[in-house]
Formats: structure tokens, sequence, C-alpha cells
């Protein structure tokens, strides 16, 4: 079980200590967040691993009467969307090609923008032919470093390797 991580509609973001299993031993815990709320919560590791928690309770009342929890915000086809997951995935997921030159550098995303909701409602939907640029190519992905940009500006704006 490694930092990034998903199991279902949550995220490993880091270590926690161990936690009481009920009986009087400890077992290993990991601090997780939920991928549609973004809240946080400490969970037994052997819990993911098993399937027994899969999500924060954010979905239950949906999940109940038969919603879709993916349609939460009714933009999940969109291309505002796909660049927000992407931008999260570069950031977070070790396991994603492109974390190296992001998260694995040290390239954060701003604690608002762990809820889709908040970066849409900051940068708006995306403009047709541009796609998510952070104008300082060593800053972090928040509202005063990043814009809607051509694919022209983005390799005009590329750090040299």
């Amino acid at each position: 079980m490694n930092i990034g991580d998903t199991y279902g509609r949550i995220i490993v973001i880091s270590e926690a200590d161990p936690v009481s299993n009920g009986i009087g031993k400890t077992q290993k815990a990991v601090r997780v967040r939920c991928i549609d709320c973004s809240k946080e919560k400490i969970v037994a590791a052997s819990d993911l691993r098993t399937g027994r928690v899969k999500s924060c309770t954010c979905n239950w009342s949906r999940i109940r009467k038969g919603v879709p929890t993916y349609f939460r915000h009714g933009d999940i086809n969109s291309g505002t969307y796909s660049s927000w997951a992407a931008m999260k995935s570069r950031c977070l997921n070790p396991n994603d090609s492109r974390y190296k030159d992001y998260g694995g550098r040290g390239i954060k995303i701003c604690d608002r923008w762990m809820d889709y909701r908040n970066f849409l409602a900051d940068m708006g939907s995306r403009p047709e032919g541009l796609t998510l640029e952070r104008e300082e190519v060593n800053g972090n992905y928040e509202l005063s470093n990043c814009r809607w940009a051509t694919q022209k500006e983005q390799r005009a704006n590329q750090r040299k390797t």
C-alpha cells in the first residue's frame, strides 16, 4: 500500500499511527482523502485491502437511492474535469508516468482544488483547444499560478530539462 494508491473513491495520502482492531491489538493505518468531497480520515490498511472501506460517508445516501456517485457535479465528461483529474494524477499518483515531473519534484495542488467544484468555480470551464498551465513552471497548482493556455503557449513555458 503506497501513498497515491486509490481504493474505490478514496486515495491514500500518508501513513498514520496504528489503530485498535477492537480486541486489544493494533494494526497498520493510513490517512485517506475522499476523491469526491476531500474529507480525510484514518482507516486500517487491511480494511482498504479487503474492500471493506471504499469511500467516505459522503456518498452513502446517493448510493442507497441508486444515484451514480460519479455524477455528483454533472461534469464528468467535460474537458474541465479531464484537466482537473489529470492534474491530480500527475501530482498525487506515483504510478502516473508524469509523476516524476510533477508530484515527484514537489509540485503540489492547493487544498481548495482537491474538490472539483472549487477548481471549476476558480478556473471556469476549459475553453475549447486550451489546456491547464502553471505560469511559473516550478510553482504549484493554485489560482494565482494557473490559466488556460494554447499548446503553443505551453511549449514556450516549459522548463529546461
